[in-house]
């Protein structure tokens, strides 16, 4: 059966995407300006009078003079993205939303979800692999990407209900769902209140935290959300293989989203009692860390539920090892698949 979506187009040049929380850095006031640049030059782009329209130079089109010698040595366009004629992306309207998602390959579904200020291309780097052998969702969280914005607070169990319903659109009747960072939060509210529906979830640098260690880091989170634009270096200190195209990929996604939405997901997870979810947890699971990852305090309650060898630590990686190491991601994935 055909899934039951509004529109469907196709991913001729897939965007490149990074998008995370990083940590504000002396320099923020260049990174403001350089926003400025980008939104005039966008503006440009998506009004069709810039001659740079064709493939990936419409992306370098959009990068700061200075950048662009080094993208083209790096032949950028093999970096936005997959050339996949199989690649599609599309949106689903669902009661109270609409969510944009990309989608390739065939089989048992896999459902990504990515993390705060992000878009499904967080996973542009695995998503051909996971896609030889799964059907591949990779889907943007409500309130950002190119999903429709939010009207209102959203709680974890809301963003649940909404994959869900999204699960519901496309027929799949059960899926594995992999979520990064407040993506796993996700995760555990779909295992918490719709547990027949999830074969199996993976957690990737989820924050399991009680809401006394928020507050404690608060101050922190605030530092991270409330500027979506942030400079080369800042971003860089979290990502050991950041280019200039990722970097941009990086501040549209969060720009999109914006500090509001970013900071709405934030009290949401501070306000949802994680702990418990996972402690309730009734369905298969897996956790990956990164060694120099922020979530290092989340082993503890992790290692308390899960089975031993349910838990897997990426050496040298840090919140994004989709993105640092995505060959051995997507192995690690698959074998925790396999074992469902």
């Amino acid at each position: 059966m055909e899934p039951k979506v509004d529109s469907v187009r196709s991913n001729s040049a897939a965007r490149a995407v990074l998008c995370a929380p990083s940590v504000r850095e002396p320099g923020w006031p260049k990174a403001f300006l350089l926003s400025i640049v980008y939104a005039y030059r966008l503006m440009i782009w998506n009004s069709g009078r810039h001659p740079a329209t064709h493939g990936g130079s419409r992306v370098v089109a959009l990068l700061p003079q200075s950048y662009t010698s080094s993208i083209h040595d790096q032949e950028a366009k093999t970096m936005i993205g997959s050339s996949d004629p199989r690649w599609t992306e599309g949106f689903t309207s669902l009661s109270n939303t609409r969510l944009h998602y990309a989608h390739a390959g065939q089989g048992d579904p896999l459902l990504l979800l990515h993390s705060n200020g992000c878009s499904a291309y967080e996973f542009q780097f695995v998503i051909e692999a996971l896609a030889r052998q799964h059907r591949v969702y990779a889907i943007d969280l409500p309130g950002q990407g190119d999903s429709d914005p939010l009207t209102a607070h959203w709680t974890y169990p809301m963003y649940a209900q909404a994959v869900v319903e999204f699960m519901d659109r496309h027929d799949l009747s059960r899926a594995t769902v992999l979520g990064t960072s407040i993506g796993g939060v996700v995760c555990l509210a779909l295992g918490q209140h719709h547990a027949d529906r999830m074969r199996g979830l993976l957690l990737v640098e989820t924050p399991i935290r009680a809401a006394q260690a928020w507050a404690a880091r608060w101050l922190a989170v605030e530092s991270n959300f409330a500027l979506p634009v942030q400079p080369f270096e800042a971003v860089a200190s979290r990502i050991r293989n950041l280019t200039p195209e990722l970097h941009l990929r990086w501040n549209i996604d969060r720009s999109k989203a914006g500090a509001h939405t970013m900071m709405d997901a934030m009290w949401a997870v501070r306000e949802y009692d994680a702990l418990a979810a996972l402690a309730q947890l009734a369905v298969p699971a897996f956790a990956l860390l990164g060694s120099n990852g922020p979530v290092g305090d989340s082993r503890q309650a992790l290692e308390a539920k899960l089975p031993a060898g349910h838990i897997v630590v990426m050496d040298n990686c840090g919140h994004f090892p989709m993105i640092e190491e995505p060959a051995s991601f997507t192995q690690h994935v698959q074998r925790f698949i396999e074992r469902l």
